[in-house]
């Protein structure tokens, strides 16, 4: 069974506030808080993926696709 995203559909990015696209990333950030962030800021901001670092999930189906 897939793991899907259980809170409201993310409609902005915490960072930059552009609308999300096709994927969100729920991840730590460098400044220690964690946020949904778009790719372009998780690959700036973030930590990474994975257990205890961030989970991407898809936008459509809101279905947890790495991490």
């Amino acid at each position: 069974m897939a793991k899907k995203w259980m809170g409201g559909k993310p409609t902005t990015c915490d960072i930059c506030r552009k609308p999300l696209k096709q994927q969100f990333v729920d991840g730590k950030t460098q400044g220690g808080p964690w946020a949904i962030m778009c790719a372009v800021c998780h690959s700036r901001n973030g930590y990474g993926i994975g257990t205890g670092l961030g989970q991407r999930y898809d936008l459509v189906t809101l279905e947890k696709v790495d991490g």
